[in-house]
């Protein structure tokens, strides 16, 4: 991991990232760290909705992070709008220490309104932790198959829908198969289109699927 080293490509002279974000803010910083240090997908931000103080909940609502209000070390933190100081889009930074009575060391971009890279300390108090799952990518597999297989059938094609939940259906639990069915996915020109989505979940409609909990995607695996 890089963490603690300002390894941020900058985006100089331009407004906004590759992905959507607004470039040299937090949640742009938080994208590129995820992507390089925990080896998860980019989080695409096409309309701009995914703000540095939604960051955390984000990762949990993609299968990639547990989150709650206990902090560790190496978690992406999510300062809500107000939270020790964070503005109207709240905040969204790296854990790099945990210290007594409530205080973390963390590493973030534009906490100063300055568009750079810092580290300093923070209240822990308020704030949204996402812990990152071992192997987030593999165990996430089988339920992001699931929820496009939603997508598919919120698009009335059944024939996707089935094939989506039978590539799901063939992933062990522990994700430790992932590889050798990607593989497989990846064979088919279907199968392509499909891991695009994927490989960026931001351009998922998350609206869409945020309702489906980890017994809907187990109802829906049983009940094919």
């Amino acid at each position: 991991m890089t963490l603690g080293v300002n390894d941020y490509p900058v985006y100089a002279g331009v407004e906004w990232d590759p992905y959507g974000y607004a470039a040299r803010q937090c949640a742009s910083f938080a994208n590129h760290r995820c992507m390089t240090d925990f080896g998860l997908p980019a989080i695409k931000n096409p309309d701009g909705s995914n703000n540095g103080g939604d960051f955390a909940d984000t990762l949990g609502r993609l299968g990639f992070a547990d989150v709650d209000g206990m902090p560790e070390v190496h978690d992406i933190v999510s300062l809500p709008v107000g939270v020790d100081g964070a503005g109207q889009y709240g905040h969204v930074a790296f854990v790099l220490d945990v210290r007594d009575k409530g205080v973390i060391l963390v590493e973030d971009y534009n906490w100063a309104d300055d568009e750079r890279y810092q580290q300093h300390t923070i209240s822990a108090a308020g704030c949204r932790f996402a812990h990152v799952k071992e192997n987030a990518v593999n165990r996430s597999l089988k339920a992001a198959l699931v929820r496009l297989a939603y997508i598919a059938s919120l698009g009335r094609d059944p024939e996707s829908e089935d094939v989506l939940l039978a590539w799901a259906d063939g992933i062990k639990d522990d994700g430790s198969n992932a590889d050798e069915i990607i593989t497989g996915i990846t064979d088919s020109a279907e199968g392509q289109a499909w891991l695009s989505h994927l490989r960026n979940p931001g351009s998922v409609d998350l609206a869409a699927v945020a309702k489906l909990t980890e017994a809907d995607i187990a109802k829906r695996l049983t009940n094919r």
